[in-house]
């Protein structure tokens, strides 16, 4: 695959020998098992410069917008953009105000948060109700044996919800109240036979699933009544995908459309929707591709190499939606330095379908699973693993402003030791998660770190709370 030339890059971090382009992207057509497929979309976007960058190392920060664009194709050159549009909110002064702290959690990685509590899931399914001080509140145990959990506060609901794997099954279920203490009957997702992180969204009005390249939709109403114990959905398959397709996190309001995110391929990330409800009979799975350009992916293993010379799997993460924007990333090999890693962030206007990217890069290290969120401003900001072979795998934060202001990589979270599950089977991942805060202008993310084992955990991981100042 050819690369795009150094004048067409957009980098948010330090002067680097290696870097991705800017892709700017619009909808591809191509035939599709039983789905809808999007019209070809405009492309929009901005490469410009990476701006004025103070400090040191990763902990510099980089602020600054576009002033022109490039096509994907070579095409015409439309005006850029700059970045995101918001919804209000504070303007971004400065680095965000970061607080930290330890997560009863070790590998499968959910966070989510309601008025009152910040909840985390890891295998197999426990979850942890967390005050805002970080103190634990309550825990639940769904007592899963498989993990690859998924959490989710649904805020038009007032309710908890939850997916799971048990004896190579798939379930769902729901809180019986705002607290999360009580929950309804597991209902068990009848599918495919073959089950591997079955990612869930959580409409206004339904619960959608998605197991490889097929997609389960449930009414909400059902789940909650918790009357059921066995539900056959009809699937929607056909799906492109070249790895896993992730599910999406919602600021307020809740759609009702369900959002899912994978790649297709290393040239088009696929972003799908899921409009209607079963009860209505009116379900509309849509995919669309945009093209993606200079990014060749970092395969899951063995993936990235550590201190002391073992590896950590390329974890995936959970995607982001708010205001009419997804945001989610995808971890590339380094132009120029292979064997490293960079962060692709993609932000796609669900309305225009259009797509604006630009890449996170360290010199000498690797930045992987950097998980967005996005604040009730729309400003993002993501929670992303660093490492090298010579450095302790750490936590940064990196974010972009409604209004176009970038903030480069910076350290909040400084590893202690190397992984020591580290190896194609180790527990690192198997996914990072950020999620919007309902009541303020932050976000809050989860993420495992190199560390001494926590609490029988050999794989540790913080909570990391963002607010945007």
């Amino acid at each position: 695959m050819s690369f795009p030339r150094a004048s067409h890059m957009r980098r948010i971090g330090l002067a680097t020998p290696f870097s991705f382009g800017l892709a700017l992207g619009g909808a591809l057509l191509s035939s599709m098992c039983g789905l809808q497929e999007s019209e070809p979309g405009s492309r929009t976007g901005s490469s410009g410069s990476p701006g004025a960058t103070t400090g040191s190392g990763a902990g510099g920060a980089t602020t600054g917008s576009g002033s022109s664009a490039t096509t994907g194709s070579g095409g015409s050159t439309p005006p850029g953009t700059g970045g995101t549009g918001g919804t209000g909110g504070p303007p971004v002064t400065g680095f965000p105000k970061v607080t930290v702290f330890e997560a009863d959690a070790c590998h499968d990685l959910d966070i989510a948060v309601s008025p009152e509590f910040v909840a985390t899931a890891t295998n197999s399914g426990h979850l942890v109700f967390h005050g805002r001080d970080g103190r634990v509140d309550h825990t639940f145990d769904f007592q899963n044996n498989m993990g690859d959990q998924h959490l989710v506060w649904d805020d038009s609901s007032k309710r908890w919800f939850a997916s799971f794997m048990d004896d190579g099954l798939m379930y769902v279920s729901a809180s019986t109240d705002a607290t999360g203490k009580t929950w309804t009957p597991h209902l068990h997702i009848i599918g495919e036979s073959d089950v591997d992180n079955p990612n869930l969204t959580v409409t206004s009005d339904k619960l959608a699933l998605v197991n490889y390249a097929c997609i389960y939709v449930v009414d909400k109403s059902v789940v909650m009544a918790g009357k059921t114990t066995t539900i056959t959905p009809t699937p929607n398959c056909g799906l492109k995908r070249n790895d896993q397709i992730y599910g999406v996190d919602y600021g307020i309001p809740v759609p009702s459309t369900a959002y899912f995110v994978t790649m297709s391929d290393d040239a088009h990330v696929n972003w799908i929707s899921v409009e209607g409800t079963p009860q209505a009979g009116n379900l509309v799975v849509k995919q669309n591709q945009l093209s993606v350009a200079g990014f060749k992916e970092m395969p899951p293993f063995p993936g990235v190499q550590q201190q002391g010379g073992t590896y950590l799997r390329n974890s995936g993460q959970v995607a982001d939606w708010h205001a009419g924007h997804l945001w989610w990333s995808k971890a590339g090999k380094c132009q120029g330095a292979e064997t490293l890693t960079c962060v692709r962030m993609f932000d796609i206007d669900t309305q225009s379908n259009t797509l604006h990217d630009f890449e996170y890069a360290v010199p000498g290290v690797s930045l992987w699973s950097a998980a967005p969120g996005i604040d009730r401003g729309g400003n993002m900001w993501t929670l992303m693993s660093q490492v090298s072979p010579t450095t302790p795998p750490s936590l940064l934060v990196a974010g972009m402003s409604a209004t176009g202001v970038l903030t480069a990589p910076k350290i909040v979270f400084q590893g202690t030791q190397p992984d020591v599950t580290g190896s194609m089977g180790g527990d690192w991942g198997d996914f990072f998660d950020c999620a919007p805060d309902p009541i303020d202008d932050s976000v809050w993310c989860i993420g495992n770190y190199g560390g001494a084992p926590v609490d029988g955990c050999r794989t540790p991981a913080k909570v990391v709370h963002i607010a945007t100042q």
